[in-house]
Formats: structure tokens, C-alpha cells, sequence
């Protein structure tokens, strides 16, 4: 090579992150004043830079041509595609179509003029819908959502703040109708589909074809991008539904149709394959193009980026199917990694010498998602070498030259999120970046962002308050309307068993379930290791046992596992068949796994319920109570409601009750009385059992705890008599929380399973250090502690 000839036409630098390297550029061409058209960016093959620069001409309103194209995927009907087969071939999981509804890319409906549903609220209708998966739910699920909505409009239609409240669920169900109109279409599209089995594929592909042309949203694109992916695509598919999918010329006709996943694999492999916007340089445009291609555009200036180790000249992996040694001893000639890595640095070489004007060479320094460091290509280190005319240099001299050309130049090294020059900027993360971490805070922006975004500025002060020294209204310390939630005072707000023992447990989250009257997502998420949750499987066994009991009891007979086997074979089987008509198991093997396991817990009750002593006889079940009145401290009280499982009478005059558990029976082994109020559900029932059976001279006896399933062994456990003065004044020091407004968290770890633990971040430690500020709350927590 010639000598070198020091006139500054060949630049370096690194970044931090491959999209910060592509962001660098267009910085570059910014703050220098360049016109796009007088450059070109030269990247390693393959589609990671190029989906970068196109992301970025969205963002930034940048016109970019790309020489190899850039694949569909990285476009939003490309997106939309891959994520519409995803969802066929996962059962049609509601969350699959929230992500693309939400994510933008697909419109469901499709507005109406201007009327348009924001996505937001459509995947809100369909996590509510409680659709879970499989494609014959959706239909029924939202119909179900759309006439809950519309009697909850009228059921709000006469409260005092409910015309507001009923206008606006009446709007939701006539979305929700529109919604389900649009889901039906969009259904009719698609053929039948089932995992496993063979499906019509030129229908598939049409479908798809219809439903991109109909639902994908086309963005605004500078380079046009976005609208020819989308013509491409459907193109694609009509053609493939109108040659039967290119096969019926390369397969026999009895291999048509195709199961389903081959199918989607031969739509994916096509889809593969395909490239929009392959294009050549154009006035105006910024032009990216890869080592193959690029160097032809005579551009003043050329930035060669993405110059990895790993990139160039590459990993150096051999062919897995023919190993070097296996090549050379067939012949010679035939090329060996060796070879190819050879001749890949000769192309770019040869590349580099035919470059013309200025030239930037750059690589990544560091992965973000691996949080690893990355290193520069030996192509780099020997432009350096070219340039200052020195063989000896290594790779400590390329780290000094890289430190030395931003010093000189005012940059930083590494180039990274935050542009060097304020001029620099080329988008408003830049500008806020550039702004807030290198010219410090703004003067009074924080009160300007308080001001223009109120409920930020709520926020704010919330986040201050929870980490400050004192308990304030963001702990649960609030202030309450004691006629309203205080059901001492307001009879007609009726506890639960639940409820107290919730409170009891964490003042918090009632709170946040009774007072505020936050819920949980309604949505059913696929586990594929799980059909039903605990919930829904004791409330599946709860009505199981129900209707055996109910059915045998009222014939007169005693439970004989002989003869009452099929009773309870055929009541199961109805029962399980509707939950599961309600929540589809996520396949059949699962479904058959919990199936022989709630069938084995009810052998479990029905050889326990056969040796009962005949002296029991069971004389209701389920049976429900409403507003049983119940006294707390000295002269309080209120109304309960509940449901006992199951009365059984022991004598002329004596009764007990029985509760059934589908869990461990391990927490009620060594239960003395009511563990600080958690536990009192026993206690509570053996009260409202009083009331119910006050014509008996006895009364209630004591509770039995019962867990007929194979986890709780079959185990009875009896709680004896409790202290009725002791429950008296542990719910009124209880509910004494609820009329002081104390609905602070527990101050011990034992949340375990909580619906709101994003909501209070375990918030107990700090509970426990801020009590010391408010001796009143502590002193009402510590006098739950006698109730042990």
C-alpha cells in the first residue's frame, strides 16, 4: 500500500450497543451538516443493521434505501403474520391478539369512520372476557362480557352517581358488540384449525391474505416500506392459496391437505425468504447497503460500520457436514474455513480500497442485553496500521487511537445514548438525554412536569411519601367515612369470613379489595402445566360434594361406597364437564392428569363418609346465611353472611359443622384459637350456625376441619369450643381498623400468594420501621398480637 497520506479521510469510533452505533451516525450526518444523499452506510450481512436503520427512519421521519431489502418480519405486516400463526398454532390465545392489538400493528376493529376503539380498551375487553384459548370461546365469552355490561348499566342506572357510571358501561357494551362483530369476521376468514391435524391450506392462506389486507395498520413510512411489505405479503399469500401452496407439482394429491404445523412452517419458511424495499441509491435517501453490495454509490462520504471479531471476519465455524479434513482428503480444491475466511477479508479489502471521499470505520463495543464487552475486528486494527504507517501497532494502540479521535473531535467514546453536541440530538430521546444528563436539571422542570401532568405529579408525591419517615395516606393511614365502610356503624355493609380473616391478615389489602375496590385481572392466562388453579378446583369439589350429599341425603340413605360409586362417578362428570366447557385444559393430557386426581379425592370422601359413626346424620349443606347479626367489643355489631359446607346432627339437640379444606392440613394442626384473626372462619360459622339452629336446645358443637383429598390425607381435625369473649373482642379490636382508617401492611413476611403484590412492593419492612412515627397504629396492630 501506498504510504499514508495524513489528511484525516478515514475516521474510528465505537459505541455502546449496536442500535447507539446506527444512532451515531445519523448523528453524525446531522450535526455536520451533511445531506443524507452524499452518504452511505455499509453494514455486515444480514438484517440486524438494516431493521435498526428503518426503525429509526420511522422514528425520525429519515428516508432510507436499502440495497439488500429488508425482510418482512422487521415490518408491522410482517409482525402482524408471524403473530396471527403464533396464535393459530397455539390454540388462539386471547393474549396472543392483545399483543398485536395493543402493540399497534393490527386494528380490531376496524375504525369506523373516526369511531375508533382504542387498542388499549380492546385488549381490556378481551382479557375481561375471560376467552383464555381455543377459537369457539371467543364468540360466546364476549357475548357473555356484553350482557353483563349492559345489567350492570342498569343495574347503576338509579344509584345517585350512577347515570354517569351507566352511560358509560353502556357505551363499553355496545363496543364490545362491535368488538365481537369484528372478531367474527375475522374468524369466518380462517378455516378450521386443530394441532395435529390437517387443515386446508390454500383457505389458510387466503384467510391470512384478508386479514392483513382488512386489519394490519400501515403506517406512515418515508421510504414506503411499511405499504409495500403489506402488498408484497398478501401478493404472496394469494398466490400460494391459488396454486394450492406450490405443492400439488411436487406432492403426491393424497399428501393434501397439510397438518396444521406443517402448514405454518412452509407459510414461515416462505415468508422467510421474503425482501421489500431492495432498492438503488436515490436522491434524498440515505443508503444502506452490506458488504456484497455496497461501494458502488461514488457517495462523498462511507460509513463501514458493525466491524466485530465476531462480524469480520467471522466466528470461523467449520461445515458440520463436511469438516475440513473430510474436504481435504476428497480433493484439494475444495475450499476450507480457512479459505472462506481468506477470502471474505480479501472482498473487504478489496471493498475498502475502492472507497473513495472520507470513510468512518466503527464497531459495537459492549452488548447491552448480554451485558458483556465486545471487540474490534482485525480489519480495524490494520486500517490503523495504514494509516499512521506503522506495522508494529496492536490492539492497546487502537484503544488509545479511539480515546484520541473523540478528544480531538469532541465526542464521546463510546458513543452511546446520549449525543455529544446538543446539535447532535436527532429525536426527542436524544434531545432529553443531551439536555437533562449533560446540562443538568432544568430550572424548575419539575414543577413544570408536576403542573402539566397531574396525575404524575400525584405519583411523584405518593413514591416521596412511602419513602419517607412517617405513615401517611400512600401506607394505608387514611382518613374514612365510618358511616360508609365502618360495618359497626353500617349495616348494610355484610362481612364475610373472608374478609375479616383478609383483614386481619393485611390491613392493605383490604384496603385496596374493600375500599378501593381494586380487582385483579380477569384474564385466563394458558398454563400448560395446569388446568385449574386451587381456587377454581376446591370450588369444583365444593359442588361436587354438594349435589352427592344433597342427592344421597334426600333419598333417606347412608353413603355406601357400592352402591353410591356411580352416583358420584356421573355427578363429577357433570360438573368437571362444565368447568371445563368454562376454563379449557391446556391439553388433553393435563385434563386427564387433574381428573384422575379430583376423582381420587373423592374415593378419599366417600370410603371416609362410609365409616362415619352412624349416630351422624348430616342435615344441610351448603347452606347460606345473609345478615347474621354478630357482636365485636363491648356493644358493636354487624351482619354476616357465609356459606357452611355441611351441618350434621349428633344427638337430639346437638349439631356440628363441617368445613371442607382442598388443601394441607398442616396450618390448622396446632391452631389453639384464632392466630391474630386469621383463622376464624370456625368461630364465626359455630356463631351463625347458633342463630340458624336456635330452635335446638344444644346448639352447635364444635367444628370439624375436613380434607377429603389425597394432599389432606383424609384427615379430620376437630376445633374444639373457643372463647366467645376472646372472639368478641378481637373482631372489635379487628374492625376498630376499619373505623380508625389503619390500613397499613402486615409487619411480617407471610404475604405468600397476594393479587396486589406489584401494588405494595412487600411493603412490610418499611411498615414495620415507620410505626415508631404513630403510636397509635402500632398499639392497635399489638393488640391483635393477644388473639394468637
Amino acid at each position: 500500500s501506498p504510504g499514508p497520506v495524513g489528511d484525516g479521510s478515514i475516521g474510528f469510533f465505537r459505541a455502546c450497543g449496536r442500535t447507539n452505533e446506527c444512532r451515531e451516525v445519523v448523528r453524525r450526518i446531522q450535526s455536520e451538516g451533511m445531506s443524507v444523499d452524499e452518504v452511505e452506510v455499509i453494514a455486515p450481512p444480514g438484517p440486524a443493521y438494516p431493521a435498526v436503520f428503518h426503525a429509526l427512519g420511522l422514528r425520525c421521519g429519515l428516508r432510507v434505501t436499502f440495497a439488500d431489502g429488508l425482510p418482512l418480519i422487521f415490518t408491522a405486516a410482517g409482525r402482524v403474520l408471524n403473530g396471527l400463526m403464533d396464535w393459530i398454532e397455539g390454540r388462539f390465545p386471547a393474549s396472543g391478539l392483545c399483543r398485536l392489538v395493543e402493540s399497534g400493528d393490527l386494528a380490531l376493529p376496524v375504525p369506523d369512520g373516526d369511531e375508533g376503539i382504542p387498542p388499549e380498551r380492546v385488549g381490556r375487553f378481551l382479557r375481561n372476557a375471560r376467552i383464555g384459548w381455543g377459537r369457539d370461546r371467543y364468540l360466546e365469552r364476549l357475548e357473555a362480557l356484553r350482557l353483563e355490561l349492559e345489567a350492570d348499566s342498569r343495574r347503576t342506572a338509579g344509584l345517585d352517581d350512577g347515570p354517569e357510571k351507566s352511560g358509560s358501561l353502556r357505551r363499553e357494551a355496545e363496543e364490545v358488540g362491535r368488538l365481537k362483530a369484528s372478531v367474527k369476521g375475522f374468524l369466518d376468514l380462517l378455516p378450521e384449525t386443530e394441532p395435529g391435524r390437517k387443515v386446508d391450506f390454500p383457505a389458510l392462506c387466503s384467510g391470512l391474505a384478508s386479514i392483513l389486507a382488512r386489519h394490519a395498520r400501515v403506517r406512515p413510512d418515508p421510504a414506503g416500506l411499511e405499504g409495500g411489505s403489506l402488498s408484497l405479503l398478501t401478493e404472496e399469500l394469494n398466490r400460494l392459496a391459488s396454486e394450492g401452496g406450490g405443492l400439488a407439482r411436487a406432492v403426491a394429491p393424497a399428501a393434501l391437505p397439510l397438518v396444521l404445523e406443517d402448514a405454518l412452517e412452509r407459510l414461515r419458511s416462505a415468508g422467510s425468504g421474503l425482501i421489500v424495499g431492495a432498492s438503488s441509491p436515490l436522491p434524498g435517501h440515505l443508503h444502506v447497503s452490506s458488504h456484497g453490495s455496497g461501494g458502488y454509490t461514488g457517495r462523498p462520504r462511507t460509513f463501514l460500520i458493525g466491524l466485530n471479531d465476531s462480524a469480520v471476519p467471522g466466528a470461523g465455524l467449520q461445515d458440520p457436514i463436511l469438516l475440513d479434513d473430510e474436504r481435504q482428503a476428497i480433493s484439494p480444491s475444495l475450499p476450507t474455513t480457512t479459505d472462506t475466511l481468506k477470502a471474505d477479508l480479501h472482498s473487504l479489502a478489496a471493498l475498502l480500497a475502492s472507497l473513495r471521499g472520507r470513510i468512518v470505520l466503527s464497531y459495537s463495543s459492549y452488548d447491552i442485553l448480554e451485558e458483556r464487552r465486545l471487540y474490534p475486528s482485525s480489519v480495524i486494527l490494520q486500517a490503523l496500521r495504514l494509516v499512521r504507517g506503522e506495522a508494529g501497532l496492536d490492539y492497546s494502540d487502537l484503544d488509545r487511537a479511539f480515546r484520541d479521535e473523540a478528544v480531538r473531535s469532541g465526542r464521546l467514546d463510546p458513543a452511546g445514548f446520549v449525543p455529544d453536541r446538543p446539535e447532535g440530538a436527532i429525536d426527542g430521546a436524544d434531545w432529553w438525554f443531551g439536555r437533562l444528563l449533560r446540562l443538568g436539571p432544568i430550572a424548575g422542570g419539575g414543577e413544570a412536569v408536576r403542573a402539566c401532568f397531574p396525575a404524575l405529579r400525584k405519583g411523584l408525591e405518593a413514591v416521596a411519601a412511602r419513602e419517607g419517615d412517617t405513615l401517611t395516606a400512600h401506607d394505608g393511614l387514611v382518613e374514612v367515612d365510618r358511616d360508609k365502610l365502618d360495618p359497626l356503624r353500617n349495616r348494610g355493609l355484610v362481612m364475610s369470613a373472608s374478609r375479616l380473616e383478609l383483614l386481619a391478615k393485611c390491613p392493605y389489602g383490604y384496603f385496596l379489595r374493600y375500599v378501593l375496590r381494586i380487582e385483579p385481572p380477569r384474564e385466563l392466562e394458558l398454563d400448560r402445566a395446569r388446568w385449574l388453579d386451587p381456587l377454581q378446583r376446591g370450588s369444583l369439589l365444593h359442588r361436587i360434594l354438594y349435589l352427592f350429599m344433597s342427592e344421597v341425603t334426600g333419598r333417606g340413605e347412608r353413603v355406601s361406597v357400592d352402591r353410591h360409586f356411580p352416583v358420584m362417578a356421573r355427578i363429577a362428570s357433570g360438573v368437571i364437564g362444565e368447568y371445563r366447557r368454562d376454563i379449557p385444559p391446556p391439553s388433553q393430557g393435563i385434563f386427564e392428569k387433574e381428573d384422575s386426581d379430583i376423582r381420587e379425592a373423592l374415593d378419599i370422601f366417600l370410603k371416609v363418609e362410609a365409616g362415619r359413626d352412624t349416630g351422624l346424620q348430616p342435615v344441610a349443606f351448603e347452606k347460606c346465611f345473609e345478615d347474621v347479626t354478630v357482636e365485636a367489643g363491648r356493644d358493636g355489631r354487624f351482619s354476616l353472611r357465609g356459606v357452611i359446607d355441611r351441618i350434621d346432627r349428633t344427638g337430639p339437640d346437638t349439631y356440628r359443622i363441617v368445613d371442607y379444606k382442598t388443601g394441607s392440613y398442616r396450618d390448622y394442626e396446632s391452631l389453639e384459637a384464632f392466630d391474630g384473626g386469621r383463622k376464624i372462619q370456625h368461630a364465626l360459622y359455630a356463631v351463625a350456625a347458633e342463630k340458624l339452629l336456635s330452635g335446638a336446645a344444644g346448639g352447635p358443637g364444635p367444628t370439624v376441619t375436613f380434607f377429603p383429598t389425597r394432599r389432606g390425607e383424609g384427615r379430620e381435625i376437630m376445633v374444639g369450643m373457643f372463647d366467645r369473649e376472646g372472639l368478641r373482642g378481637l373482631l372489635g379490636d379487628l374492625l376498630a381498623l376499619v373505623g380508625s382508617g389503619y390500613f397499613v401492611t402486615t409487619t411480617r413476611d407471610e404475604c405468600g400468594y397476594c393479587d396486589f403484590a406489584l401494588v405494595c412492593g412487600k411493603a412490610f419492612g418499611r411498615t414495620r420501621r415507620k410505626l415508631a412515627s404513630n403510636p397509635a397504629v402500632s398499639a392497635a396492630l399489638e393488640r391483635m398480637r393477644r388473639y394468637a
